[in-house]
């Protein structure tokens, strides 16, 4: 990941400066990190037939990754990255989730209802992380990252993307 807000060396830079836990340090870092953009172009839903961008899932997915893998919560890390994007598909999506979520149904049943935008497996691989599937969710967000990347070259090379 290229924003260097949220990399574990500024973490842990962090931590040695303030004596901060590891979590509070990256969430620290999280609440006061500038606005990302994508290395890919957003386009609007109308071009992407309603789908959401794939630059967006890939950034997501990282920011995912880290915020999970320094102790967050899922749904932490969620409400945390839900102000990054700017995809209006993705950010419609994760507030119905973290609406759905309040209400007591599960991450993964909130994301299965949302297709447009968590494309492929992601649903899949959320509901087996939760239930312990032998891969924390940290595993499951790099996975995701890496499948969108793949993708979005297939679409590249096949033209389809814009």
């Amino acid at each position: 990941m290229t924003n260097n807000s949220f990399s574990k060396s500024a973490t842990r830079a962090r931590m040695a400066e303030t004596g901060e836990p590891y979590s509070v340090a990256a969430r620290a870092l999280a609440d006061s990190a500038p606005e990302a953009t994508s290395a890919v172009p957003v386009y609007p839903p109308s071009a992407r037939g309603g789908l959401a961008d794939y630059g967006e899932l890939i950034v997501f997915c990282e920011r995912m990754a880290i915020f999970t893998d320094s102790g967050l919560t899922f749904l932490q890390s969620f409400r945390s990255v839900v102000s990054y994007t700017e995809d209006p598909i993705l950010k419609e999506a994760f507030e119905f989730v973290i609406a759905r979520n309040a209400e007591e149904v599960s991450l993964s049943e909130a994301i299965a209802l949302r297709p447009g935008a968590f494309r492929g497996v992601f649903p899949e691989l959320m509901r087996i992380s939760e239930q312990g599937g032998g891969f924390s969710f940290g595993e499951a967000m790099r996975s995701m990252a890496k499948l969108y990347r793949t993708e979005l070259e297939m679409e590249k090379r096949s033209g389809r993307w814009r």
